[in-house]
């Protein structure tokens, strides 16, 4: 597996896609970050669901769908929290500091050959962070 869309990560196509994910009624908050390992970077959201919400592989993959092949983002994870800053936009150093996602039911992978987001396996995550070494 290939883990490089982070390069889109201050694109207007990336911005793009986190007002697509914002359109989940579930999704109150998202914010796309690089996290980078090994002189590599992989594209993460962090999403921050409304009270009750939640979010499934197919929701995210079908909401993405329409953005180019590429740039969308190689890891979307729910978060409890997003500290905000005073203008109330989500501060990435504490979201980067914790890297790359631990594997969960809320953390999902894009999977490059089907183009699909699945969920996020120890497995998964391993290989993830081993192609950046």
């Amino acid at each position: 597996m290939q883990w490089l869309n982070a390069h889109h990560v201050h694109s207007p196509i990336t911005r793009h896609a986190l007002v697509v994910l914002e359109s989940i009624d579930a999704v109150d908050l998202s914010v796309t970050y690089a996290v980078e390992t090994g002189g590599q970077q992989v594209a993460v959201t962090a999403v921050a669901l409304r009270p009750g919400g939640s979010v499934a592989a197919g929701d995210l993959s079908e909401a993405l769908s329409d953005l180019p092949v590429g740039t969308s983002p190689d890891i979307v994870h729910v978060v409890q929290d997003m500290t905000l800053s005073a203008s109330y936009r989500p501060l990435l150093s504490p979201l980067r500091a914790d890297g790359i996602p631990k594997a969960s039911r809320n953390a999902w992978y894009l999977d490059a050959d089907t183009n699909k987001y699945k969920r996020l396996t120890v497995a998964v995550r391993a290989e993830i962070v081993g192609a950046k070494r």
